[in-house]
């Protein structure tokens, strides 16, 4: 009897249905992206398109700033001056040094002048003792004449030929005192002269230095409108500072470069690529906007190119650029 209930108990057991298994929940749908934003919008500040950048012409300290950032400038204006000590001391020694030969020139030719006027009083000195003794040795001729044929008495011939060797003496005499006078002269002359030359080497070494401090000044190549200083005044600079002073050559030509993220550069590639792209920009300071064209630079750089003609929209100002991407 067990035996039959134990087997009874397990075949209705093996006739059961097996359970059903847990229903499968349905995945959740994921939520829709949202989509892209239909501007995007940055702050820059505005520069110019078309940039001369001019270096240190030496260097030194930057002294005599002339100009202001925003300021107008013209072509050969005066920018500032840059300070080279080695320069300075060899101009002051240029300069001492030709003062010191005009100096001489002046005093050589004061003493030229000086040899001339005596040698023009020695010479009418000469010329007048000549004159008294042609005039006293024909009156001892005649003495002598005289004598010889005994119509003058001794002491009146000999008196005359007396005269006549005073008067000879003393016209030797005028005559090398005028000659030394004139090679006295000479000499100045020849003083004068080398002295001259000298004089034209010292203002040719002055010029020299002189240009060579002009050679220190940066003036401003073109007309247009400084845009940057790199550096203050007082502080060093050297050649190798291309961009000391930046000009926008022509002020009506502008932009402002604008610095996305990845995402964001992303969307301007594929607005640009579609040709679904329109930019304006707004002056912060005055509140206007100027539609504008964004471009990308070979050099990877977003930029929006945009013309003004108004004076107070120029490079240095804020602006809020805004790009629609479609």
């Amino acid at each position: 009897m067990l035996g039959l209930l134990a087997a009874g108990g397990w075949w209705m057991l093996s006739r059961r249905p097996p359970p059903k298994p847990p229903p499968v929940k349905a995945a959740a749908e994921p939520a829709p992206a949202p989509p892209p934003p239909a501007e995007l919008t940055f702050q820059a500040p505005i520069q110019g398109r078309n940039i001369i950048a001019i270096s240190a012409p030496l260097e030194g300290a930057l002294e005599a700033l002339e100009v202001q950032t925003g300021s107008a400038v013209f072509e050969e204006q005066l920018l500032a001056r840059v300070k080279n000590l080695g320069l300075e001391s060899m101009r002051e020694a240029s300069r001492l040094d030709m003062e010191s030969a005009q100096d001489r020139v002046n005093n050589l030719d004061s003493a030229l002048i000086a040899a001339r006027l005596e040698a023009s009083r020695t010479a009418a000195e000469a010329d007048r003792t000549r004159d008294d003794f042609n005039r006293v040795d024909r009156l001892a001729q005649r003495q002598r004449m005289l004598f010889n044929e005994g119509a003058t008495p001794r002491l009146t011939y000999e008196k005359a030929e007396k005269d006549a060797a005073t008067a000879r003496s003393m016209a030797d005499a005028a005559s090398e005192m005028a000659r030394q006078a004139v090679s006295r002269v000479e000499s100045a002359q020849h003083d004068l002269d080398t002295a001259k030359k000298v004089l034209e080497d010292k203002v040719a070494d002055l010029e020299g230095s002189t240009e060579a401090m002009q050679a220190a000044e940066i003036r401003s190549p073109v007309d247009g409108v400084l845009v940057a200083i790199r550096a203050e005044q007082g502080a060093e600079v050297t050649p190798d500072m291309p961009d000391l002073f930046q000009i926008a050559v022509n002020p009506a030509e502008l932009m402002a470069i604008v610095e996305p993220d990845p995402e964001q550069q992303t969307q301007l590639d594929a607005a640009l690529a579609r040709g679904e792209v329109t930019a304006s920009i707004q002056i912060l300071e005055l509140g206007s906007a100027i539609d504008g064209k964004l471009t990308r630079s070979e050099d990877g750089k977003y930029r929006v190119e945009f013309n003004s003609n108004e004076v107070n929209v120029k490079p240095g100002l804020n602006a809020l650029v805004r790009i629609k991407l479609r």
